[in-house]
Formats: C-alpha cells, sequence, structure tokens
C-alpha cells in the first residue's frame, strides 16, 4: 500500500518540476537585467492558463519565490562591527571564511589560521567597490554566489580552540600527503581526491574547455560507488543494505571534500535515482534533474556560483546527449557530444580566459585521459603515495601536452555579457529543438552566424571614444580613434583590454617611468600585438626597460606631433627635470571636437612652465591623482578645464584626491574620480560612467 501511495503522489508532480525551475531561474536573471521581468510573467502567464503546475506546485512556487527574494535582499545586511568568538570555515590563498551566529562571513585579513579554529575578533565591515567595467570581477555576485554575508577586516583576535570539522579533516589529509606524494602530482591529487583545486593552474584547462574535469562530480562518485558497492554486497550479500551504506559514506565524502555544488548535485542525483528505482516511481530524468536542481537551492543563492552553473550545465549535456547525437562512429560521436557541450559551455568558459585552442573541438582525448587514467592513480596514491613518485613522468608529459595544446591555434573572445548570453542560449535551444525533431537548421544557422559576426568585433567598432580606466592607484586610458587603438600608461589595464576583445595596439605612449603608470606594459608587450611604444626622451628607465623587448619604440619631445587616425598628438613637455614626475609627457590631443590634456604627475614647477604652450581645453587628465602638489590655480586659469578626471584608487593610503585641489577644479570643471565612477569614457561628446554616478 505504501508504495501505491508513493506511485500516486509521483504521478501528481511527474513531468511537471522543470515547470518551477524555469521560473527560478528567469526569476535570478531578472534581477540582475530588468526587462527579464517581462518575460517571467509572460511565462508564469502560460503555465497558469495550461494549468501545467497543480495546487501544491504552486503553493511551492509562491513560497519559494518569496524566500529567494529575502536571501537575495537580505544577505548582505550586517553589523558594522562584529565582536565575538567565530569558527573558522575555510582558508584560501587570499582569503578566509568564517562563522559567526550562523552566518557565513570572509575576510581578506592576513592571519595565520586553519580551518575549524575558533578564535575571538574584533571585525569592522570593509566595504567593496562594485565593478568598474565589463567583465571586471564582482564582488556582490561572488558572495551571493557563496552565501557569504559579508566581508570584513579582523582588527583583533585571539586563538582560543579548534573543533574537528570537516573542512579541518580535510587540510590535515592534504598536510598528510603533502610530504608523502610528489611534488609533482600533489596538486592534481588534492584536485581530483580532495576538491581542492585553489593551487592548481587551471588557465590551460580553459582553454581546451576541459576545466570541467577537474571538478569533483558524478563521475568521481560513480568510481567510487561501483567499488565499494561490490564490496560490500561481496562482503554482505544484502543488496539494499550495501547500497545504503555506500551512500552513507558518499554522504561523508562531500562533506570532507567541501561540499561543492558539482559533488551535492552528483549524490543527490545519485541517491534519487536509487529511489526511483526501489519504490517504482514515475520520475523521469527531467523530473530527477529538476529535483536535485531544487534540493541544491536549500540556499537559493547558490544560483549564481560559477561551480553550480558548470555543473548543472555539464549534467543536462550529459543527460541528453544521446538525444541530439545519434552517430553510430564512435569517433565522430565523441567528437559531435565534445562541440555540443563547447556551444553550451562557451559563454561562460570563454569569459573565464577570453580565448580558446581549437583543440577544445577534440578536448573529449585530454578530458577521457584524466577520467580514465589520472583520476584512478590518485585514488590508489591514497593508499600507496610512494607510488607517485615512479609515475611523475605521466603528469609531466600531460602537463606540458596540455599547456602546449592550449596555446596554439586560439581563437579570441571579448567578454560575453548577460545580454549576449540570454540571445546565444535562446538560439541554442531553437536550434537544438529543431535537431531533435528532424528538421532543417538552415536558417537558424545562418542567425547563429550573424549574431556570431555582429558580436565578435564589437571591440572594434569605428567610434571616437576615450576611456579613463578606474584601474586603481594608477593611471591607464584606452583611446580609439576610428580604427586605430591606444594607451596612455597602462596600470592595471591587461584584464580590461582583454575582456574587450583587444588584441591590437597602434600605441602605447609612458607617461614616465613610475610603476603606477608603466604597470602592464610587460605583459601587454608579451600577449598584445603593440605596433610602437613611446616615451620621454628624458625617460631613460623606460627605454631600459624596452630594449630588447620584441617591440618597437621610441623617444619624443618637444613639439613631436603623431597621427592618431585621423587627429593628432601633440607633445608639450619641454625642459628636464631632476625628478622623474616633472619629466612626465604632456599629451594635448584632438578627437571628436574635444581638446583632451595629458599630464602625468607633473608638479605646478612644471605646470608653470609650459603655460605659455596651453590653451583652453575640454578633458583634463588630472596630474598625479589629485595631489597638492599640481593643478595650480594659474594652470587651471589657463586651461579652463570643461571635465576633469582623477584617477585614484578607492581609500588609497596618500589621501588623493587633495580636497583644495578638488575644490579648485570644481571652479572651471565637472570633476569625476575614477573610484567612485568606475571606468570614464568619452565618446565622441558624451561623457558616460560605468557606475552611472552622476
Amino acid at each position: 500500500m505504501k508504495i501505491v501511495n508513493l506511485k500516486l503522489k509521483s504521478e501528481l508532480y511527474s513531468d511537471k518540476i522543470h515547470y518551477i525551475i524555469i521560473a527560478i531561474i528567469l526569476l535570478a536573471i531578472s534581477l540582475y537585467i530588468y526587462f527579464i521581468i517581462f518575460i517571467l510573467i509572460i511565462y508564469l502567464i502560460f503555465i497558469f492558463k495550461r494549468k501545467l503546475l497543480n495546487k501544491g506546485l504552486i503553493i511551492f512556487l509562491f513560497i519559494f519565490v518569496i524566500y529567494f527574494l529575502l536571501n537575495y535582499y537580505l544577505l548582505n545586511i550586517s553589523a558594522l562591527t562584529i565582536r565575538g568568538n567565530v569558527l573558522i570555515n575555510e582558508v584560501k590563498e587570499n582569503y578566509f571564511t568564517f562563522y559567526y551566529k550562523g552566518s557565513l562571513y570572509m575576510s581578506y585579513t592576513k592571519i595565520d589560521l586553519k580551518p575549524g579554529d575558533i578564535i575571538n575578533i574584533v571585525a569592522l565591515k570593509q566595504e567593496f567597490l562594485s565593478p568598474s567595467y565589463l567583465g571586471d570581477f564582482n564582488t556582490l555576485t561572488f558572495l551571493k554566489g557563496k552565501n557569504i554575508k559579508n566581508i570584513y577586516d579582523i582588527e583583533e583576535y585571539n586563538y582560543l580552540n579548534y573543533l574537528i570539522t570537516f573542512k579541518r579533516l580535510r587540510y590535515l589529509i592534504e598536510e598528510f600527503y603533502k610530504d608523502k606524494i610528489s611534488s609533482e602530482y600533489y596538486e592534481l591529487f588534492c584536485c581530483l581526491t580532495l576538491g581542492d583545486n585553489i593551487i592548481l593552474d587551471s588557465s590551460s584547462y580553459a582553454k581546451l574547455n576541459i576545466l570541467h574535469v577537474l571538478a569533483l562530480s558524478g563521475f568521481h562518485l560513480i568510481l567510487i560507488y561501483n567499488f565499494l558497492f561490490k564490496l560490500f554486497f561481496k562482503i554482505t550479500k544484502r543488496y539494499n543494505f550495501s547500497i545504503n551504506l555506500v551512500l552513507i559514506l558518499l554522504l561523508f565524502y562531500t562533506l570532507l571534500c567541501g561540499g561543492t555544488p558539482s559533488l551535492f548535485r552528483a549524490l543527490i542525483f545519485l541517491i534519487l535515482q536509487k529511489m526511483n528505482k526501489r519504490y517504482d516511481l514515475l520520475f523521469t530524468k527531467l523530473d530527477l534533474y529538476s529535483l536535485t536542481f531544487l534540493i541544491l537551492l536549500i540556499k537559493p543563492l547558490t544560483i549564481y556560483n560559477i561551480g553550480f552553473i558548470f555543473s548543472q550545465l555539464a549534467s543536462f549535456i550529459i543527460l541528453y546527449l544521446n538525444d541530439f547525437n545519434k552517430s553510430k562512429n564512435k569517433f565522430i560521436k565523441e567528437i559531435k557530444n565534445g562541440f555540443i557541450f563547447l556551444l553550451v559551455s562557451l559563454p561562460f568558459t570563454s569569459n573565464l580566459t577570453n580565448n580558446l585552442s581549437i583543440f577544445s573541438l577534440v578536448s573529449f582525448l585530454f578530458a577521457n585521459i584524466i577520467t580514465t587514467i589520472f583520476i584512478p592513480i590518485c585514488f590508489i596514491f591514497l593508499i600507496i603515495p610512494n607510488l607517485s613518485y615512479f609515475l611523475e613522468f605521466l603528469i609531466i608529459g600531460f602537463n606540458n601536452q596540455i599547456s602546449t595544446f592550449s596555446s596554439v591555434f586560439l581563437i579570441k573572445f571579448p567578454y560575453m555579457n548577460n545580454y549576449f548570453k540570454i540571445i546565444y542560449y535562446s538560439i541554442l535551444i531553437l536550434l537544438f529543438i529543431n535537431i531533435s525533431k528532424g528538421k532543417k537548421t538552415f536558417k537558424i544557422n545562418i542567425i547563429l552566424i550573424l549574431f556570431y559576426l555582429i558580436y565578435l568585433p564589437s571591440g572594434y567598432y569605428s567610434i571616437n571614444e576615450v576611456t579613463f580606466l578606474d584601474c586603481g592607484q594608477g593611471d591607464s586610458t584606452f583611446i580609439k580613434a576610428k580604427d586605430k587603438c591606444y594607451l596612455i600608461d597602462c596600470y592595471n589595464s591587461y584584464d580590461y583590454l582583454v575582456k574587450r576583445g583587444i588584441y591590437k595596439l597602434d600605441a602605447i605612449f609612458i607617461s614616465h617611468s613610475d610603476s603606477d603608470h608603466l604597470g602592464d606594459l610587460e605583459e601587454i608587450i608579451e600577449n598584445i600585438d603593440v605596433k610602437i611604444v613611446y616615451y620621454s626622451v628624458n625617460d631613460i628607465k623606460t627605454k631600459e626597460i624596452l630594449v630588447g623587448k620584441n617591440v618597437m619604440h621610441k623617444a619624443i619631445k618637444y613639439q613631436d606631433v603623431i597621427n592618431l587616425g585621423g587627429s593628432e598628438i601633440k607633445v608639450l613637455s619641454k625642459y628636464k627635470y631632476d625628478n622623474t614626475n616633472d619629466n612626465s609627457l604632456i599629451l594635448q590631443i584632438e578627437l571628436a571636437n574635444l581638446s583632451y590634456l595629458f599630464v602625468g604627475d607633473i608638479t605646478s614647477v612644471a605646470e608653470l612652465n609650459i603655460l605659455d604652450n596651453l590653451e583652453e581645453i575640454d578633458v583634463l587628465k588630472v596630474a598625479h591623482h589629485g595631489s597638492d602638489t599640481s593643478s595650480s590655480l594659474e594652470f587651471l586659469a589657463k586651461t579652463k578645464p570643461k571635465y576633469a578626471i582623477i584617477s585614484a584608487g578607492f581609500l588609497n593610503k596618500y589621501g588623493f584626491p587633495n580636497e583644495n585641489v578638488v575644490n579648485n577644479l570644481e571652479k572651471y570643471a565637472k570633476v569625476y574620480l575614477t573610484y567612485e565612477c568606475g571606468n570614464i569614457s568619452f565618446k565622441n561628446e558624451v561623457v558616460k560612467t560605468y557606475k552611472n554616478v552622476v
């Protein structure tokens, strides 16, 4: 009778749960892209009119939406100060997390701690900045995805005691094996057996689209499950007992490995599969997938976790690969499977490194080596760690191959924003629907190609633009004049260029050799096609850095004129001084009916010496981050800027910009600070700030 009831209950919900999942996904997206709320409303009206959800599921959906919104809007509300005992949850290379009164918090404070430590702290809530440009690290989304309530600076702490937590056990296991496993294998061992990949360089794996293979997932659990089940069943001869015992051990293993979304997803799906079979329920594989999805959202903001997203994408593809790929040739089938996975994961995988190797089309070859050779070997190392020293040649050779194949024939991608992802997945879903129905997809393919051609060169649109980068306590300005791209200084600018899809620069101008202006110069030269680097004739240090580099470079001087995509850059630096700041290049640029003046870090001494060469300007790049050594009243009276841009880091130790300097600038100009505004762009004659500060 009990089994019959379960059957009847499952019939009520069979082939319906995924409608809730779609609603939840639309809700999560709509909180970042507001127009999606209209799509969500239309979708809800559709499922209610079609009566696709019964009363129980409607009530559940309503309750979950309230629960989700409360978590979304209340997660980061917390006290200014934390005083009391906390439990250290996890310690990473650059931060650690801790529990306080049941909530999870994070700190960047450098202190020597281990998971499970109990300490008494005084901590102050830390302010964090929102992204400064498209593709910049989003701290708030990161916190939400990890269900971390806020970030705190630890002012003082006292060690009290420790608890044996699962995270501490993992730490102790890693420390135990650290001296017993070959150093060549240790990183991969920690990654594939304990789920700790913080120390693993994953960029090469990402370029080959096999990063997901490094995450503990269903393959690992099935491998362990099959081995242990056969072992226990052979010993006990009790089928259900063996299954239950193995599932309990897998739960322990999942918690020991950090309870990652990918591992919990695999465990929950496995448990639901066994229940579905044992009780002869009617749930389809889509139902089981959807139930797993819902259970994982007991912490609803996990939906923003990149690991959760990858895991759900990968598992969904695996469930339905056979529906889209019916090739009989095994090799061809593997290639098609790899291509399907590449298509589905492309917007996320390409954003990790902004390029993919052409060899990602045969990524299954590398993935199979990891799953069939290295995963079993790493589990063997748990028992015979010394064996790793005899097998070093395997991992050395494999890593060399990964590095080689991931660095050749790269396809460059600009950062794919949320709007692109929505359109991309809409087209992809339509494409898959047509394939599954056996329809010709010529029109869909044309749409995909056109969309790709429109989007891909987005970083190279022929528009006149000057963008002052929010690069922290330094200087960097990106300029586009027609189809030419330039940089003036390059502190913390490489990531912006890559996210923008800029892999060619016609020139870089280095104002002077201080590190907060040189910044990423060498990294840019190594990875981006730079035609020439200009620097002041008085800048000996920058010249020495460039000698021997694979790039043209040239010293420029007073009255030199450089063509800038139909416009001109005039050099106004007039004299030689005994300090690097006053020896900065002074550049005047006319672009799209606006005049710009870049003055590096010059002081009022150099300003006064060029007054005769100055005229009124539209945009002033304020000298020396708004220091009181510059921006003299005489200089401002002569230039009369309409806009003044100050590049400075948030809460920098120098106190930049100086309050008096800002007050003087405001007599003439609208003042913009990079740490308040994010990137500040002048496109033709319109000024736009990334953070929309007015």
